[in-house]
């Protein structure tokens, strides 16, 4: 099951964002990396959100692509915790780095759940992000859950 919150109203100017294809699209990840019956939280914010968890968190300053908070306490079932991501900062990075907008955000995606369950950076990290967003290149739907500005 996929929680959907979004806390920043001026993301809807920022992007056209579809739930319904984005929860289908986690779907399909959680799918790719056998975790298939497990639980997330995705919260979408902007720059300012993510700034302010960054602060508080990591004691960084300024906005980051996303941040994982994995669950710290049983709560029935497979909950693997919470994803933030800041559509601002991913739409900035794919004009950025010359990405489509979409497969941007399924690498962070993929890379968020990946901390969730306990992945450090490095290669298997990469691999298995890699393995996410192969499925996701043959989804017909995945073009349909972000359009930059």
């Amino acid at each position: 099951m996929i929680e959907l919150e979004i806390d920043d109203s001026r993301i809807s100017g920022a992007a056209a964002l579809s739930k319904r294809t984005l929860a289908r699209g986690l779907d399909l990840i959680l799918d790719t990396l056998a975790m298939q019956d497990s639980r997330l939280v995705l919260q979408l914010t902007g720059d300012r959100g993510i700034s302010g968890l960054n602060n508080s968190f990591l004691g960084l300053c300024g906005p980051t692509n996303v941040l994982s908070f994995p669950e710290q306490t049983e709560t029935g079932g497979r909950c693997l915790g919470q994803i933030c991501l800041s559509v601002e900062t991913l739409l900035r990075e794919a004009r950025l780095y010359g990405q489509d907008p979409a497969e941007h955000l399924y690498r962070l995606l993929a890379h968020g759940i990946l901390h969730l369950a306990g992945y450090e950076h490095g290669f298997l990290m990469q691999e298995l992000t890699e393995q996410a967003l192969e499925t996701i290149q043959d989804w017909p739907e995945r073009e349909l859950v972000l359009v930059g500005p």
